[in-house]
C-alpha cells in the first residue's frame, strides 16, 4: 500500500487534473445550454480559468510526489534504476571503470576496487560538485554509507552534472 509513494502521489496529480479539467467543462456546457449570452460567456470562463487552475495547482502535488522519490533516492530506499524504468525516457549514461582506493576496514586500506564512471566525466570543473564528491568520498571512507549508496549518489550527482552542464 505505501511501496512507490512518490509516484502514487504523483498520479494522483496527475488523476486530479484530469477531474478537474473535465468538471471545469462540464460546467460550461450546463452554462453554454441555458441559452442565455451572458451565461454562455461566464460558462467559457470558468472553462478555461477552471483548466487551467486545475493544471497549475496540480504542480504543487506532483512537485511533492517527485521531492519524496528524490528523497528515496538519496535514502538508499530506491535505485536510479527504478526511477528510471519508472517511464525516465533519458538513458543513464555509457559507463566505464576506473580504479579507486577504498577504506571500508582498517585491514582494507589502500586496496583498490573497480568502481563505475561515466566516461565523459574528465574531472569536476565545477568547484560545487567536487566539493560535493568530496564529502560523498569522505562519508563512504569513513563508513556512513554502504558502497551501494556511494556508487547511486555518486552517479546521481554526475548525472545531474551533466544534465545541467548541457
Amino acid at each position: 500500500m505505501f511501496d512507490n509513494i512518490g509516484g502514487k502521489i504523483k498520479g494522483l496529480a496527475k488523476f486530479m487534473t484530469g477531474v478537474g479539467i473535465a468538471a471545469s467543462w462540464c460546467v460550461c456546457i450546463s452554462f453554454l445550454v441555458t441559452g442565455d449570452e451572458v451565461f454562455a460567456l461566464i460558462g467559457v470562463g470558468i472553462g478555461i480559468v477552471g483548466s487551467l487552475l486545475s493544471w497549475v495547482s496540480a504542480f504543487l502535488l506532483y512537485g511533492f510526489g517527485q521531492l519524496v522519490e528524490n528523497s528515496d533516492i538519496l535514502a538508499g530506499r530506491k535505485t536510479l534504476e527504478e526511477i528510471e524504468d519508472s517511464g525516465d525516457e533519458q538513458a543513464p549514461p555509457k559507463m566505464v571503470s576506473a580504479p579507486r582506493a577504498v577504506a571500508e576496514s582498517p585491514d582494507s586500506v589502500g586496496a583498490v576496487e573497480e568502481v563505475q564512471m561515466p566516461d565523459e566525466f574528465t574531472g569536476p570543473e565545477d568547484p560545487v560538485l567536487a566539493e560535493k564528491l568530496e564529502n560523498l568520498e569522505m562519508r563512504f571512507a569513513k563508513g556512513q554509507i554502504t558502497q551501494e549508496a556511494y556508487e547511486q549518489e555518486r552517479e546521481l550527482l554526475l548525472k545531474q552534472a551533466k544534465w545541467f552542464n548541457e
